[in-house]
C-alpha cells in the first residue's frame, strides 16, 4: 500500500511564515553540498512564544514524486528561545540519498505550553538541484565600513548590515541574517512598506556578539523566504580583532646606543649563553594569533626563528649557538605576528649590535721540542717541526674554521715569508678536536730553518664563527728563534 503525503490545513487558516533551508537557493537542495552536520532549517521568532512551547519541524520526503516518510525534528523553547529564530539540523544521512527528480516539503507547527490548538506553518517545496543553481544573491555590507577587519571596540553601539535589495521583493517577505563565527547568531526581519519605498533594507547588529567573537574571522550572509521563493547570499567573511600594533621587540641587557630607542647593542661575552627577547607591553596581537620572533643574524649559522618560551607567550630564547656567528656585527630583531588564515605581519625592527670578545681567548702554546717556549725556541732543538696546542675557544664547535699561520724575516734577502700550518679547508674544526677540546698543528723546521736568527717570528691564530666570511684574532705569539 503506497504511503499517504500529509494533509495541507484549510485554506482559509492564516499559516506562520516558511522554514527556510540555510544551505539552499532558489529552491533548490544540492545534498552534495550540504556540511557534515547536515542542513540548518530556521524559522522566525513568533509574538506568543513561551517557555515550554514545542517547535517542531516536519520533512516530508518523495522519490520521484512519491511520498516516501516524513522526518520530524521536536525542539522545546527555554528561556533564552524566546524572541529568537528557532533552528533545526537535518542530519545529512537523511537527505543525501535525494537526487534529481526527488523533492522535499518543509513545515513546522507550534504546540503551546498553555494547551490550545496548535499552528503550523505554511509548506515549502524545495527540489533538488537539477542543473547549476543561479548565482547567489549580492553579499551584504556594513554601512560605513571598507575593508575586511573590524575592531569591535571601535563599534561600541554596534554596526548596521546593509542588504541590497533583491529581485521580487515583497512585503512580508522573512529576511534571516546569520553570523557564524565561535557562536552563531540569526536576527529575523520582516520586509514591510518602507522597505519597498525607501529602497533600504538596513539590519541593526549589536556590539557583545562582535566582542564576543574578537579575535576570529567570521562570516556574514542572509536569506529570505516566502511561500513559493527563497534565495540565500553569498557569504561576507570579515576578521572582528584589534588593529595589530606591532613596536619593535624588548631585548633584555641591551644598552642603547642611538637617536631612538630602537637601536644598540649586547657586550659579546654577555650574549655567549644566549639573548633573551621580550614582546613590548604596547603591542596589540589577537589571542589566536602565532607570533614568532626573528633574530635576523647572519646566515649560516646566526639566523634563528623563535617560539615562545614554554608557559610564557610573551618571552622567546635565542640559544646561545646562534650568537657566535653575529659576534662584530648588528642585525635586525624583530617578531612576526600571523593571524589566523592571513599572511605573517612584521613588527618595527630592533637593530641590535653584538660586540666582539675582548677577553677570554686561549693562547696558543708551544709544547715541544723539549725546552722550547713561547719566549724562545732553539733551533738545533727542534728535530722535525714544532709542535704547538691550541686549548678550546668560547663556543668552539665542530664545523668552526681555525686558521694558524707563521710569520718571519728570512736570512737571505732580510724579507719576510708566511708559512700556512692550518688554512684552507684544513681549518675546519673536526670532531675529534671538537671532543678533544683541543688543537694540535706543527711547524716544520725547513721553515724555521730560513729565518734569521736571534729574531722573533709571530705565530697568528684566527677563529671564524661564520663559514669563513670573518676572522676573529686570536691573542699572537711572538717567540725567538736561537741558534
Amino acid at each position: 500500500m503506497m504511503a499517504t503525503a500529509p494533509t495541507s490545513p484549510d485554506n482559509t487558516t492564516v499559516l506562520l511564515p516558511v522554514a527556510q533551508f540555510t544551505e539552499s537557493h532558489n529552491l533548490e537542495l544540492d545534498p552534495d553540498k550540504l556540511g557534515i552536520n547536515g542542513a540548518t532549517v530556521v524559522a522566525p521568532p513568533y509574538q506568543a512564544m513561551s517557555v515550554g512551547d514545542v517547535v517542531t519541524l516536519s520533512v516530508d520526503i518523495f522519490y520521484g514524486g512519491v511520498y516516501f516518510e516524513t522526518l520530524k525534528r521536536p525542539r522545546t523553547l527555554t528561556a533564552e528561545n524566546i524572541g529568537e529564530p528557532v533552528y533545526w539540523t537535518v542530519p545529512k544521512d537523511a537527505l543525501q540519498q535525494l537526487q534529481t527528480g526527488d523533492h522535499i516539503e518543509a513545515s513546522y507547527s507550534i504546540a503551546y505550553v498553555t494547551p490550545t490548538v496548535a499552528t503550523v506553518s505554511e509548506k515549502q517545496t524545495l527540489h533538488i538541484l537539477e542543473k547549476t543553481s543561479p548565482e547567489l544573491l549580492p553579499r551584504l555590507s556594513i554601512k560605513d565600513f571598507a575593508g575586511d577587519t573590524l575592531d569591535p571596540d571601535a563599534y561600541p553601539d554596534g554596526i548596521t548590515l546593509s542588504i541590497e535589495l533583491y529581485a521580487g521583493i515583497q512585503v512580508g517577505d522573512c529576511v534571516m541574517l546569520h553570523a557564524m563565527g565561535e557562536s552563531r547568531l540569526v536576527i529575523a526581519i520582516y520586509v514591510d512598506q518602507t522597505t519597498i519605498d525607501s529602497q533600504t533594507l538596513h539590519i541593526p547588529f549589536g556590539h557583545a556578539w562582535l566582542a564576543a567573537n574578537s579575535g576570529n574571522e567570521v562570516s556574514l550572509m542572509y536569506e529570505y523566504a516566502r511561500l513559493g521563493s527563497a534565495g540565500a547570499s553569498l557569504t561576507l567573511p570579515l576578521m572582528l580583532r584589534k588593529p595589530l600594533n606591532l613596536p619593535p621587540p624588548i631585548i633584555v641587557g641591551v644598552t642603547p646606543d642611538g637617536p631612538d630607542d630602537y637601536q644598540g647593542f649586547l657586550l659579546g661575552q654577555n650574549a655567549l649563553n644566549g639573548i633573551t627577547i621580550l614582546l613590548p607591553e604596547e603591542a596589540v596581537i589577537g589571542s589566536n594569533d602565532k607570533v614568532q620572533m626573528v633574530f635576523d643574524g647572519f646566515q649560516p649559522g646566526g639566523h634563528y626563528m623563535a617560539d615562545p618560551d614554554f608557559g610564557d607567550p610573551k618571552t622567546f630564547k635565542i640559544p646561545k649557538r646562534y650568537v657566535p656567528a653575529n659576534l662584530g656585527k648588528r642585525l635586525d630583531v624583530f617578531y612576526e605576528v600571523t593571524p589566523p588564515g592571513e599572511k605573517a605581519v612584521k613588527s618595527r625592527r630592533y637593530d641590535l649590535q653584538i660586540k666582539n670578545l675582548t677577553s677570554g681567548w686561549p693562547t696558543l702554546q708551544i709544547t715541544s721540542p723539549p725546552g722550547a717556549s713561547n719566549a724562545e725556541v732553539s733551533l738545533k732543538t727542534v728535530s722535525d717541526a714544532v709542535t704547538v696546542r691550541l686549548r678550546a675557544w668560547v663556543s668552539m664547535a665542530e664545523g668552526q674554521r681555525l686558521r694558524i699561520y707563521a710569520k718571519g724575516v728570512l736570512q737571505a734577502g732580510d724579507v719576510e715569508e708566511t708559512f700556512n700550518v692550518r688554512v684552507g679547508a684544513t681549518e675546519v674544526v673536526t670532531e675529534d678536536e671538537y671532543l678533544e677540546g683541543e688543537i694540535q698543528a706543527k711547524l716544520p723546521r725547513t721553515f724555521l730553518a730560513k729565518l734569521k736568527l736571534n729574531q722573533q717570528f709571530n705565530v697568528t691564530v684566527e677563529a671564524s664563527f661564520d663559514g669563513g666570511f670573518s676572522y676573529k684574532q686570536l691573542p699572537m705569539i711572538s717567540p725567538r728563534l736561537v741558534e
